[in-house]
């Protein structure tokens, strides 16, 4: 892995100022765009714009007007090279254009149609391309500390944002994990099935983008955190189970046990820091006693697969090598397929998914508005297709409104059976099978 990575975990760069900000000062983007000329020393020049023919004035050419003659001037003086320079304009286009998965070239086109012309956009297509290329350049030894603190600033904002990475002995950042108080949220709604996949493209360095995905009530997917990987190895996944387990903790305990600081840092401490199983269960036993939780049926749960995510059972297993790549995504249309590519540094990723996490959020909240606001068309006179049209969203109640057409259409009531405590009616279809249905 790149030697960018180092020092993950340090500093307090702020990625939205250097996006927009960089190139201020006495940098190489400013040399590069002026050429390494003051303008004072452009003014005393010779210097020779190097343009096609067609471009150039040259002896004898005739003009009807003195108009003309300063429209000739003036239409070509933008791509004299002392005349060109990346505005804020620009830059806040491109900064913005890069949140939505815009490339350069389509920025520039933004900026030539708002400006009001090639000739008020300020710099040529090249301009703004080595501008950029710089700018990469100039963040990538801190790409990763500044994704880092762009975590830590989410945190500030919002103490339910939460987020851990962990560095090897080079200081290299190895895996990190985040997950916003929205997704926390949707978790504990949407989290009895969750989909871990690690088959996405990786970022520039190398490492795995792993989100973890569930299913909406209106049978969207929807996001609910996710993680960076250095590698597939074991304790890179176990990892990632031990937070999926940890944040389960608050909801099975009671709010008094929830504030005890010595419970948190005792729990921990077994959970993370137990060397040997021995330890662990010693630790966890004293844990179950001190605090009353001999009872808690989740914890018990817990225990009893102990061996599945608690890294003190897998000292002594020889990672490399051992764990295969799984959860294989056969989605054609992924979300996170249209913004991760293996180009994108750590802060491009993130401005890309920021933005493109709103958009998810946003169909959501435009599903939830047509269900609560809107009534589906029944199909039926039956009252159990009204009452679920009530009770259910309407991308649920669409599938449930198959079934009941399904039924309305192809099956028939064969014979009723009464007896004094049961009714058994008997259901057939057009395709000659047969349910009995016990009422």
């Amino acid at each position: 892995m790149d030697d960018v990575l180092a020092d993950a975990g340090h500093g307090n760069i702020a990625m939205d100022d250097v996006l927009v900000d960089a190139g201020h000062g006495d940098t190489a983007i400013d040399v590069l765009v002026d050429g390494g000329h003051s303008d004072t020393a452009m003014e005393h020049s010779s210097f020779v714009p190097n343009r096609k023919e067609h471009l150039k004035p040259a002896v004898g050419m005739k003009f009807d007007s003195i108009d003309d003659v300063l429209r000739f001037y003036k239409d070509k003086q933008h791509l004299l090279r002392s005349n060109r320079h990346i505005s804020e304009r620009a830059k806040s286009t491109l900064y913005n254009c890069h949140k939505t998965s815009i490339g350069t070239s389509q920025a520039y086109r933004l900026l030539h149609v708002s400006e009001g012309g090639f000739e008020n956009v300020g710099c040529t297509l090249r301009d703004l391309q080595n501008y950029y290329r710089d700018l990469r350049s100039k963040i990538k030894d801190a790409d990763a500390q500044m994704f880092v603190a762009q975590l830590e600033r989410k945190k500030e904002v919002n103490s339910a944002f939460f987020y851990d990475f962990k560095v090897d002995g080079q200081g290299r950042l190895m895996r990190v994990f985040w997950a916003d108080a929205t997704s926390r949220k949707n978790y504990k709604h949407f989290g009895d099935v969750v989909s871990l996949d690690s088959t996405y493209t990786t970022n520039q360095y190398n490492m795995i983008f792993v989100p973890f995905i569930g299913v909406s009530h209106h049978l969207q997917s929807v996001f609910l955190g996710a993680a960076f990987l250095a590698n597939e190895k074991i304790e890179s996944y176990v990892w990632l189970c031990m937070w999926h387990i940890m944040d389960k903790v608050p909801e099975k305990i009671g709010p008094s046990l929830r504030e005890d600081e010595d419970f948190w840092d005792r729990l921990n401490g077994c959970v993370w820091g137990s060397e040997t199983p021995e330890d662990f269960e010693s630790n966890w036993a004293s844990i179950i006693t001190d605090f009353q939780l001999t009872g808690n049926k989740w914890f018990s749960t817990r225990y009893l697969t102990r061996a599945s995510w608690i890294p003190a059972y897998f000292m002594d297993i020889p990672l490399p090598g051992v764990l295969r790549t799984t959860s294989r995504s056969e989605s054609a249309n992924s979300f996170f397929n249209r913004f991760i590519h293996r180009k994108l540094s750590f802060v491009e990723f993130w401005l890309r998914f920021d933005t493109a996490l709103e958009c998810q959020r946003q169909e959501e909240l435009k599903a939830d508005n047509r269900s609560l606001h809107t009534t589906p068309t029944l199909m039926t006179p039956w009252a159990m297709e009204k009452q679920c049209s009530m009770t259910y969203t309407h991308s649920v109640f669409k599938k449930f409104q198959d079934q009941i057409v399904a039924a309305r259409d192809h099956c028939f009531i064969q014979h009723i059976t009464e007896s004094e405590e049961t009714k058994i009616v008997t259901i057939s279809s057009l395709f000659g099978k047969k349910r009995m249905v016990y009422l």
